[in-house]
């Protein structure tokens, strides 16, 4: 994540791409946070079978280089991967990447000690093939043969595949021909189709790791001579959507919980694959998952110990990874088996692109999603290798992206091209209209398409750049137009205001479409102020049809533009703009000097008389810490370089009146290979940076703004790192300064977290987890320059860890608190802590006001509540505080509450908890009057639960309470449960199936009686009125 600043138009968004299941990793992150880095030649690669049935690839290379361990030159290293192919059988992990014996890899290995999914951080960002160019040099090219270009946003930036190299030119392969250019309707204004470049520069091996080198504070080491390399052999695949493999319809997944928010888009994605060819059906979450059991499942988010429960200890969460799917099949690409859809828990997930667009952390769950549905149907999977985006079109297979407007709600041409050719044999294909459009495109990574110039006056003319519309419909369609709109928000509609006439593109070939460029002009009607562009291409000519899927037939370009009154200026022409920079997340500043003046005293590009500095835009920020600052050109995603001319970045100091003092630093840009500026700042300094082209040029483009600071991330409050989910981390690198506190006397090598409270409430931070292995203190603190203690607590093995520590304190809405978890005993090593929210609940109430609750969490507390003496399950009555909640079944379910009691904290009981649940009684004996008990669950642990059998029509009531009087809170409980709802098969007893005379005895075992579960029309006895609910419901559930 990171701050976005926007010199000269509204707001902007920052570059942060995922591709697929992995996160697009930073040069820095490849360099520092890899324990193995080295060259390598593949040896061998051999799979086995675990003790659970996984199949998994030991890879064994011999190093030729080694970045992180000059001295392993020589010797053997192996990574073993989960995934493989055994005696006639498959097991394929998407990201996986799959190494070539004899071929040799640039390798960034997150930890070759630990069997990681996937072993190489970012997947397929972290392996690059070495190959020999024409000239005898050596390159690193990503897998898929696509040579890096350079640096662009702090990250390595490839193209599309190359058919050959040569003195650091690579000749691209040739892309898919597209539709004529459409005519424009709209005077003055032209559309152009797109062209493609056909070579591009490529970075040598030397240079890559060099750059490597740098990132770590290393000087380079002599590349020895590598031996016995190829060049980039011929390919038939080309810049196509591969599939390979095939389900035999339908594709039935066991769904999540309905409880979960992803399970309606769960069902949405299915249904959006059926809108192109009818094969995706689903059946009820059945509480678990697991493999080789010949069931499809949307796992939901699986942590790593579960992940290695079913599948060995090959199958651990990467840093990197988002999401991953396993496949079980025969060898080559015949029938799938089955396939899992696994989600990392440890990700930040939101369900709106308004809340991940621009932010680079939280992750957009639809796009994911459909990507993993996209492996299971045969895309991308089996012998098509590993995953290497090599596509010249947009695809589901390109996986989600911070930066690109893609809501996962749809699909695209090429996905609806493989599908119908993979299942038209099974199913015939629906006669559909649907065509669509986009504001991003491939050439071998995902491009996010720009407009320019981002400030405009009355007059200006707009370029809307790389306008994709593409076909998936089943036929040519009549009258498509594009016209182009402006909006004050990012819902693109005919009622906002449009710019021009239309463009049109007449009947649109079947399987087709188009890039290209369309222009507009600003007219006097548009009042200034900042827009969203907006395009949406419809059906029928005149009549604005939009097609029967309207979810991609409207959206709009990421990056604003500024619509300025004439006579205006642009923010930051001569006087610096101020702003106050957070370290946590950076800056992004988007410039744009197309209406910069001449500014005096311009530096000059570092070389041989190089070119000095064009008109300027400047910026005034104070350095937060002590560190190096870096500036780099953000060239991907939607921040690209909308004007391709060289750029310069100069650095000085600030005066006391807010003027470039002392000259710090220059760096100069050109189009293929980025420069970045590094200077070093001091906390508390006023610094200003100066951006615009050479000579007379303007530039529009984008910046990331860094400070690396000499104190590691986590080591003090003021770096403290943003607390998001439980996942392993270590004190390593945190400092040894001691801090004295009322639960340990001395604490040392802390890590600092800040977390925000989304409601009023409480928190209980935690270090329970099994991956903590040293003795732990857990405080919680205010934020601000003098943080406050809040609470805190020393190891006590409160849950099973004998390490673990727990501390919990109250918090209201919107309250930040630092939470630091620190060594009691000097030991440095690994841990995991867990921050739990209880939300203040409603008022607690007893029977005859019981409070009305759901499917979900509700939190309990008992403290202050008045005795009752209602009867548990057991007949005991104990006159403990309680609390009382009431529920209204729909339909024939099966209720389970499940109870966390939070460890740790004041008031929190140890004793037994009982959990009850009553019927409503009849008229004469309502259950607040005479309560019978159902279900009773007394929980004797740190969780527990209970569950039943409802009946549709009916209230029901539960009671908390504890199984004790007495203790420190007079047996007070406090805690939280989660309602869950399964709709049952009526009759079906023995939960088998199917209704049978397995049933049909154990209700005759129970005549005359009470039995919940016997009793189906829950009228209290079961009689003949229960057989003859058996009888109507005979045979397979359904």
């Amino acid at each position: 994540m990171s701050v976005v600043i926007v010199l000269a138009l509204g707001v902007g968004v920052t570059s942060t791409t995922v591709r697929a299941e992995t996160e697009h990793p930073t040069v820095r992150s490849l360099s520092t946070n890899c324990q193995s880095i080295f060259v390598g030649k593949v040896l061998s690669s051999e799979c086995e079978k675990n003790k659970q049935g996984s199949l998994l690839t030991r890879v064994t290379f011999e190093v030729l280089y080694s970045v992180t361990e000059p001295q392993s030159v020589g010797s053997l290293v192996d990574i073993t991967q989960l995934g493989g192919e055994l005696n006639g059988e498959q097991f394929r992990v998407s990201e996986t990447t799959r190494f070539d014996v004899n071929a040799t890899y640039l390798v960034f290995a997150e930890d070759p000690e630990r069997t990681l999914i996937p072993a190489t951080l970012g997947g397929v960002h972290g392996c690059m093939r070495i190959v020999r160019g024409s000239d005898g040099a050596l390159y690193p090219v990503m897998l898929g043969y696509r040579p890096i270009v350079g640096v662009r946003s702090g990250k390595f930036e490839y193209t599309r595949r190359a058919i050959s190299i040569s003195n650091g030119v690579a000749v691209l392969d040739a892309t898919e021909e597209m539709r004529a250019p459409p005519v424009e309707m709209t005077e003055g204004c032209v559309a152009m189709s797109a062209v493609e470049n056909t070579t591009a520069h490529a970075m040598r091996l030397d240079e890559v790791l060099a750059l490597v080198h740098s990132m770590r504070g290393e000087a380079p080491q002599q590349l020895p001579k590598l031996g016995g390399l190829s060049g980039i052999p011929s390919y038939s695949q080309g810049l196509t959507l591969c599939y390979c493999g095939f389900h035999n319809l339908h594709l039935v997944y066991e769904q999540v919980p309905t409880s979960w928010t992803s399970y309606d888009h769960n069902e949405w994605a299915m249904a959006r694959w059926n809108n192109y060819i009818d094969m995706h059906r689903y059946v009820a979450d059945d509480g678990g998952w697991g493999q080789n059991n010949n069931e499809n499942e949307i796992a939901g988010w699986t942590s790593s110990a579960s992940l290695v429960s079913e599948y060995g200890a090959a199958a651990t969460w990467g840093a990197s990874t988002l999401a991953v799917n396993a496949s079980w099949s025969p060898a080559g690409c015949g029938v799938i088996l089955e396939n899992e859809i696994h989600f990392n828990p440890a990700v930040s997930w939101r369900y709106s692109l308004a809340e991940t667009l621009g932010l680079g952390g939280p992750f957009l769950y639809d796009p994911i999603l459909m990507h993993e549905m996209g492996h299971s149907l045969g895309l991308e999977a089996g012998e098509c290798g590993t995953e290497t985006y090599n596509f010249d079109r947009p695809s589901v297979m390109v996986g989600g992206s911070t930066t690109n407007v893609e809501d996962g709600r749809g699909i695209h041409r090429r996905d609806a091209k493989a599908i119908r050719a993979t299942y038209i044999d099974q199913v015939s294909r629906p006669a559909i209209t649907d065509m669509g459009i986009e504001t991003w495109w491939m050439n071998g990574s995902m491009q996010v398409s720009k407009v320019s110039p981002t400030s405009l006056h009355h007059g200006d003319t707009i370029t809307l750049n790389d306008v994709f519309v593409e076909n998936m419909s089943t036929s040519s369609v009549a009258g498509v137009r594009v016209r182009v709109y402006l909006s004050t928000n990012t819902t693109i509609t005919e009622s906002d205001k449009k710019l021009g006439s239309y463009t049109d593109f007449g009947i649109f070939a079947f399987d087709n479409d188009w890039r290209g460029n369309i222009t507009r002009t600003i007219n006097s009607t548009v009042e200034p102020g900042t827009y969203y562009v907006g395009v949406i291409v419809t059906t029928q000519g005149s009549n604005y049809d939009w097609d029967e899927y309207t979810s991609n037939n409207a959206t709009f370009y990421p990056t604003p533009i500024t619509v300025l009154a004439n006579g205006g200026s642009t923010p930051g022409d001569s006087t610096p703009l101020g702003f106050e920079f957070d370290l946590s997340l950076g800056m992004r500043i988007l410039v744009d000097t197309t209406l910069a003046t001449d500014d005096p005293d311009s530096p000059i590009c570092p070389g041989n008389g190089g070119p000095t500095m064009g008109p300027s835009i400047f910026v005034l920020l104070t350095a937060p810490e002590t560190g190096v600052m870096e500036v780099a050109r953000a060239t991907d995603g939607s921040t690209q370089s909308l004007v391709e001319v060289p750029d310069v970045v100069a650095a000085y100091t600030a005066t006391a009146n807010g003027t470039p003092g002392q000259l710090l630093g220059v760096a100069c840009n050109t189009s293929t290979l980025e420069n970045m500026l590094t200077v070093q700042v001091t906390a508390g300094q006023r610094y200003i940076l100066r951006f615009g082209g050479t000579e007379a040029g303007a530039i529009v483009a984008s910046y990331s703004v860094a400070i690396q600071p000499n104190r590691p991330f986590g080591s003090v409050p003021e770096l403290a790192l943003p607390w998001q989910n439980a996942s392993p981390l270590k004190n390593f690198n945190m400092s040894p300064a001691m801090m004295s506190l009322p639960c340990a006397q001395s604490s040392s090598h802390g890590m600092w977290f800040v977390w925000t409270a989304p409601a009023p409430g409480s928190i209980l931070a935690t270090t329970c987890d099994a991956e903590t292995n040293f003795p732990t203190v857990v405080s919680i603190h205010s934020t601000g320059p003098n943080p406050t203690l809040l609470a805190c607590g020393a190891s006590d093995a409160q849950c099973g860890n004998p390490f673990s520590a727990a501390a919990s304190t109250s918090v209201t809405a919107g309250q930040k608190v630092l939470v630091r978890v620190a060594s009691k005993t000097q030991l440095r090593g690994d841990f995991s802590v867990d921050i739990k929210f209880m939300p203040t609940m409603q008022a607690p109430q007893g029977c005859s006001n019981a409070v009305v609750i759901g499917v979900g969490v509700t939190p309990f507390c008992t403290i202050g509540r008045p005795p009752d003496n209602a009867p548990l399950c057991d007949s005991l009555s104990i006159g403990a505080p309680s609390v009382w909640f009431k529920f209204y079944s729909q339909a024939s379910s099966d209720v389970m509450f499940d109870i966390d009691i939070p460890t740790g904290g004041s008031g929190i009981s140890s004793g037994e908890i009982s959990l009850t649940v009553f019927g409503e009684g009849s008229p004469s004996q309502p259950a607040c009057t005479n309560p019978v008990p159902l279900a009773c669950s007394n929980v004797a642990g740190q969780s527990g639960g209970v569950q039943l059998a409802v009946h549709p029509g009916k209230w029901y009531y539960l009671r908390v309470a504890s199984r004790s009087a007495f203790g420190a809170q007079g047996g007070a409980v406090k805690g939280s449960f989660a309602m869950t709802a399964t709709p049952r098969c009526v009759g079906d007893l023995d939960h088998d199936g199917a209704v049978t005379a397995a049933d049909l005895a154990i209700l005759l075992n129970a005549w005359g009686g009470p039995d919940i579960d016997a009793d189906l029309n829950g009228d209290g006895v079961v009689d003949a009125s229960d057989i003859a609910i058996i009888l109507n419901m005979w045979g397979p559930c359904v």
